[in-house]
């Protein structure tokens, strides 16, 4: 048996269907690209449409609008990248958690790694573990739904002296 079979990554799980929320997801970020990009045209066009008038009063007021027409598009486009997300993962033949950063694209860049031995303590409260770092700090918070993989996980931090 190697290690990559006692290996997982703990995910939430929720009652809304997967294809929903992703297709909501990909709506919102559609619309946002649609007015960032539009703000950000309205910006450039104001001062390229013919006819328009060039007296220093009418110009003072282009130019703030399309200031903040340009300042609006460029922060509706930057909220409509997609963001990154942080995971915990947990590694229990190696005794350790490790804070992984996963980018929109699907990058995985490991931020840190945290021994069993380092943690401040580890509480079981009703079939939830809490991992805290430190006295104030929660890692991780893992539900012990299943059995075999929780019983590996337990017994590791029974090893390492995080859990009664």
């Amino acid at each position: 048996m190697t290690l990559a079979n006692d290996f997982y990554t703990e995910t939430a799980s929720t009652d809304i269907n997967a294809d929903v929320v992703g297709t909501i997801d990909f709506a919102v970020r559609v619309a946002q690209l649609v007015i960032g990009v539009g703000l950000t045209f309205v910006a450039v066009l104001i001062w390229i449409a013919p006819g328009s008038n060039w007296s220093m009063d009418l110009l003072v007021m282009k130019s703030g609008f399309s200031i903040v027409s340009f300042v609006a598009g460029a922060i509706v486009l930057n909220l409509g990248r997609t963001q990154s997300v942080t995971e915990v993962e947990i590694d229990a033949p190696n005794n350790q958690l490790r804070v992984v950063e996963v980018a929109g694209n699907g990058d995985r860049k490991l931020q840190s790694t945290i021994r069993f031995e380092d943690l401040h303590k580890v509480d079981q409260v009703e079939g939830t573990l809490r991992f805290w770092q430190d006295a104030d700090t929660v890692v991780a918070e893992v539900a012990t739904y299943r059995s075999q993989i929780f019983t590996n996980l337990k017994n590791a931090l029974r090893r390492a002296g995080k859990l009664d």
